[in-house]
């Protein structure tokens, strides 16, 4: 897993579409934010040798924290991440999307120590990113969880995005916190951002005149 240029990367080609809105015609830009991101998950994912470390990235609703790290984990890590978007906070939902990720065989087992123990030794098989979305509504031990997968002697880098409430409530959680190797906050952009970015966003706004809010 190990990466070594964290360059700024080109936007690829062909991707696929992350953006909630689906627009038609909309291009993906890089941000600074986005950028940040990008060095950030080399830095994860190179940490320990090369097996990985755990980072945080949090924030506003619609900022773009899902999108950017989905598409770069598309560059960095295409064929090792297991992306989870869980429907319920609960262990047991957690559980049943990783065995299912794994493609372990059948039903997840009704025994959480054994299900937990075949999660872990799928893990081991091959170096892992696990990337979970939404993480502000974890709850304590699902978030416990997670951090035991990375303790483990075969451990997967971890990837959480949350919102803004996210950061706060692994805070609490001094076991897991201790263990983020990095943060990383996404805030709006600022007037000339968006006067550098949206005209590359879209056709639409390509032309259109640009004049900073705070002109006179």
């Amino acid at each position: 897993m190990t990466l070594t240029d964290a360059s700024r990367p080109d936007p690829p080609q062909t991707e696929p579409n992350y953006h909630y809105l689906g627009l038609p015609g909309a291009h993906a830009i890089l941000t600074q934010a986005s950028q940040e991101t990008y060095a950030d998950l080399v830095t994860t994912l190179n940490a320990n040798d090369g097996r990985g470390a755990i980072m945080c990235v949090h924030g506003g609703v619609g900022l773009g924290k899902t999108f950017a790290v989905n598409s770069h984990l598309d560059e960095l890590a295409p064929h090792t991440t297991l992306r989870i978007k869980l429907s319920s906070s609960r262990i047991q939902a957690l559980r049943a999307a990783l065995y299912k990720k794994l493609d372990l065989p059948g039903d997840p087992p009704t025994s959480s120590i054994r299900c937990e123990t075949m999660i872990k030794n799928a893990l081991s098989e091959n170096p892992r990113v696990l990337l979970v979305d939404e993480a502000q509504w974890l709850d304590t031990r699902t978030l416990e969880f997670i951090r035991e997968l990375w303790d483990d002697a075969t451990r997967p880098a971890v990837i959480l995005v949350g919102a803004e409430n996210c950061y706060q409530k692994i805070k609490n959680r001094p076991a897991l916190d201790s263990r983020i190797l990095l943060w990383q906050r996404y805030k709006p952009l600022n007037p000339t951002e968006v006067l550098a970015t949206i005209p590359q966003y879209h056709p639409l706004w390509a032309n259109a005149h640009r004049r900073h809010p705070l002109d006179r």
